[in-house]
């Protein structure tokens, strides 16, 4: 695709995994994406503008509010995050350890204890698993 292509609504939605709605939507409420137009109406995004819907839309998925991506008209794009912030808190909650109470109904629903020492999910379900011992801590 060349960066003078245009191409329609139906196009950018497919693209985006999103629907032609949504994106009339955003238009209407946020004032953004603002395609030109035809003048029969019809709605031109440009390459650039189809790269940031499907940014946009990951960001949504992601779990962002679409409020707070757009900000008058434009997106205000979060800043990368720092790849070593991240492993940080992940490696902390690895080594956190599960209430007694959600191991064992952990284990009762997938009928299997894999992660403590009792290794049956019926000594699990009668409490005499060694109290929520995390998956991770194997004695």
């Amino acid at each position: 695709m060349s960066d003078s292509a245009t191409l329609n609504i139906h196009q950018v939605a497919r693209a985006a995994g999103l629907t032609t709605s949504l994106l009339r939507v955003w238009e209407s409420r946020y004032g953004w994406p603002s395609p030109r137009r035809l003048r029969n109406g019809y709605r031109i995004f440009s390459r650039h503008q189809l790269e940031e819907v499907v940014r946009a839309a990951a960001l949504v998925r992601g779990g962002l509010a679409i409020g707070k991506l757009i900000v008058d008209g434009l997106p205000r794009w979060p800043a990368e995050p720092d790849r070593q912030q991240l492993a940080q808190p992940l490696t902390t909650a690895r080594a956190l350890r599960l209430p007694a109470s959600a191991h064992r109904s952990s284990c009762a629903r997938t009928r299997s204890c894999s992660g403590c020492w009792c290794r049956r999910w019926s000594d699990c379900a009668s409490s005499a698993c060694a109290a929520g011992a995390s998956p991770t801590t194997r004695r």
